[in-house]
């Protein structure tokens, strides 16, 4: 899971919408639109991934919102990678200690390049991108550092990887099976495998 958080109007449901390749969240350039969390889901160099809409972190007397917040706080310690929004215009955020606290990967994603792109040509740091949610510009190397982040390294097709006789022949019979499309014979091997 991948939640998307930060301060109020940061670009984090405009962000889930390019994310996913349409509208799942409301956007409004007023704080405190997104009072809910929201979940969307698409693949990723055909890798599934489950992104999360927060609610803006800050302190707000407006009990509905505050609620949306803390909704949020609670889903950070939950998530597999934290995506944590700055506006380039506005320069760092203060975040709340839950985002500090958090035992999760995190990267920093400022948004907004195309509105000052003087700012997103200096380099960004090692763990953050630069984005324009609303132009979907530099959305493919936020692509490549969540992938990254997430995919363990896979041994290159022609590597050997170790393994028992049984677990040779479970591999072979599961080859003829799909190749064979022969479903029984593949349900069989992979209760035999799993111990189902």
């Amino acid at each position: 899971m991948i939640v998307l958080c930060g301060p109020p109007n940061v670009g984090k449901s405009t962000l889930l919408n390019a994310l996913v390749g349409y509208n799942r969240a409301i956007v409004f350039d007023q704080p405190g639109t997104t009072r809910d969390v929201l979940t969307a889901e698409t693949a990723i160099e055909g890798w599934p991934m489950r992104f999360v809409d927060t609610a803006g972190l800050r302190s707000t007397t407006d009990e509905l919102e505050q609620a949306g917040i803390e909704q949020g706080k609670q889903t950070l310690a939950q998530a597999d990678l934290l995506l944590v929004l700055h506006d380039i215009t506005q320069g760092p955020s203060d975040l709340p200690a839950e985002v500090s606290a958090a035992q999760v990967p995190r990267i920093d994603v400022w948004n907004k390049c195309d509105v000052q792109p003087q700012q997103a040509e200096v380099a960004p740091a090692n763990d953050s991108v630069h984005i324009s949610a609303l132009k979907h510009a530099g959305l493919e190397p936020l692509f490549n550092r969540i992938v990254s982040r997430l995919v363990p390294d896979l041994p290159p097709a022609d590597e050997v990887i170790p393994c028992s006789s049984q677990q040779a022949t479970w591999m072979r019979g599961l080859l003829e099976a799909a190749e064979q499309g022969d479903e029984n014979r593949w349900t069989v091997l992979v209760g035999e495998m799993t111990g189902l």
